[in-house]
């Protein structure tokens, strides 16, 4: 059955992963960790000087007209991926280069997108086209997970920092916890995701370790709960570790990216991520609403997903919301995307 409910959740949410994300860049500015390069050609893609610029790139979905019109802005992917190798959390920076403000855009991870632009997907044995984008990662790594957000949000998108929950655990296990306090209700919910080892003796204020601090962080429903409020959980967590990165050692830090450097998977320099640290520490940061914003939620006979009301018309308010671009024109690729996506509609429940 189709749940006509439709969605716009506006809120402030600031991912974990940018927590991560920038601390690990401030460990590689302060420490002299040393850690490979990455291939050169995605650094290469970006490097257009200010005149005679190439505009768009096929390979990462990015359209000419798109990328011309986004010239003064920089995105930054950021991914959160969970055990089966999808991104559970997946968070846009914009940055506006002229004005170094910043906004943060969460893609809701049920978004119903083409996860494969050349064909087919077979996932457990069935074929789909379309699907949660949060597959894409699966599928692609983080040059898939960009190719698709560029091609149904008309973005140019060439950066991407990926860190699984795994990481993010041991992220937490070697900033010294989570403190964190755990309501009545919340109280069974979280320890039903937890080992024996692990699980809380009863409500009230913790120190969390690494595997009790994600599923914290990942807990969902539970009686009293609701998205406002752990958008505001969120936000705690994020504000507690910036503080106690602030207080920790060169040495200490150097500790922190040995415990999770290997769980990182990006196209970003050391001296990229360097620099964006910088930039992002003297700017303003605003957070804006989950996208799509207004949405269906819809059943195949296996999934459900978060179907755009319509792709074209969220796009338009994407443009208008981050860019200030009033009456939008979408791309030949959200359009015709948008057709494919109106009549997948007609065949969901």
């Amino acid at each position: 059955m189709v749940n006509l409910n439709r969605h716009n959740k506006s809120g402030r949410i600031i991912s974990l992963a940018l927590v991560i994300a920038m601390c690990l860049a401030g460990i590689f500015c302060v420490s002299g960790c040393k850690k490979e390069e990455p291939a050169s050609e995605p650094e290469t893609k970006q490097e257009n000087q200010e005149d005679n610029n190439i505009y768009g790139d096929e390979s990462l979905g990015i359209d000419a007209k798109v990328d011309e019109q986004l010239k003064d802005y920089r995105h930054i992917l950021l991914l959160g991926i969970d055990n089966g190798d999808r991104s559970d959390l997946m968070i846009v920076l914009s940055i506006n280069k002229k004005t170094n403000e910043i906004k943060s855009v969460p893609v809701h991870r049920d978004a119903y997108m083409q996860i494969s632009p050349d064909g087919t997907y077979e996932i457990d044995g069935v074929e789909y086209e379309f699907y949660k984008c949060n597959r894409a990662y699966k599928r692609d790594g983080i040059y898939g997970a960009m190719t698709e957000l560029n091609r149904h949000m008309d973005l140019n998108i060439r950066e991407c920092i990926a860190i699984d929950w795994d990481g993010i655990a041991r992220f937490i296990d070697s900033m010294g916890g989570l403190d964190a306090d755990i309501s009545e209700d919340m109280l069974p919910t979280l320890n039903n995701s937890l080992k024996d080892k692990d699980k809380l003796s009863g409500a009230g204020k913790h120190r969390l370790n690494g595997r009790q601090a994600v599923q914290y962080l990942r807990v969902r429903k539970y009686d009293g709960g609701s998205a406002p409020v752990r958008e505001e959980r969120n936000q705690e967590v994020l504000a507690q570790l910036f503080e106690r990165a602030k207080t920790m050692s060169i040495d200490e830090l150097s500790d922190v990216y040995d415990d999770v450097a290997s769980d990182l998977d990006t196209n970003m320099s050391r001296n990229t991520l360097t620099d964006t640290l910088a930039s992002i520490s003297k700017s303003t940061l605003e957070s804006t609403p989950g996208w799509p914003y207004e949405y269906t939620e819809m059943w195949d006979d296996a999934f459900y997903y978060f179907v755009p009301d319509t792709l074209e018309t969220n796009v338009q308010e994407f443009h208008k919301t981050v860019f200030g671009q009033e009456d939008y024109q979408p791309s030949e690729s959200v359009k015709t995307l948008n057709e494919k996506i109106e009549t997948a509609r007609k065949e969901l429940n």
